[in-house]
């Protein structure tokens, strides 16, 4: 079983900033690092860091529309969204299914024991593991082959035929 904290981006790499940074700086940092999501966290201490919300690309330019990019970055934070948690032992299956079912792209992950701040997993990370050759996703590789040539060798006879 591949668990979350084995396909994660995590620990330094994880873009972290604090709601009273603003978001002309969020962006920059985002522009800088190529990150699709910033993880607001409690301070800036890597070792005891807690997530308290998620900014997305989305997000930002949504925001950036209507305010000031001098704003800090709790003026762009929803009260109302849920900030979507997982584990680092949780299962990279599981979590593609909780994205999906939660509408989400990005998860913020936490050891569960101390509840600080591991990683971000996307679904870009999902998807760039899904496609590698460690997953077997869900049939083995040469059972997916065989079918694809397989399928291939009949279209390729049906259109040798109508010519």
């Amino acid at each position: 079983m591949t668990v979350i904290g084995d396909v994660m981006t995590g620990g330094p790499a994880v873009l972290c900033l604090l709601e009273k940074d603003s978001i002309r700086t969020m962006i920059e940092q985002m522009l800088y690092y190529q990150c699709s999501s910033v993880a607001i966290t409690d301070t800036d201490d890597v070792q005891t860091r807690k997530p308290l919300a998620i900014l997305t690309k989305t997000d930002v330019l949504r925001w950036v529309l209507k305010h000031d990019l001098s704003s800090p970055i709790k003026s762009a934070l929803d009260p109302t969204r849920a900030l979507t948690i997982v584990d680092t032992d949780m299962d990279v299956d599981v979590a593609a299914n909780l994205m999906v079912h939660k509408k989400v792209h990005h998860l913020i992950v936490i050891e569960r024991e101390a509840s600080v701040l591991k990683g971000i997993i996307s679904a870009f990370s999902l998807a760039t593991y899904m496609a590698s050759e460690k997953k077997v996703w869900p049939f083995p590789k040469n059972f997916v082959l065989d079918n694809i040539c397989e399928y291939q060798n009949v279209e390729l006879e049906a259109v040798e035929t109508n010519v």
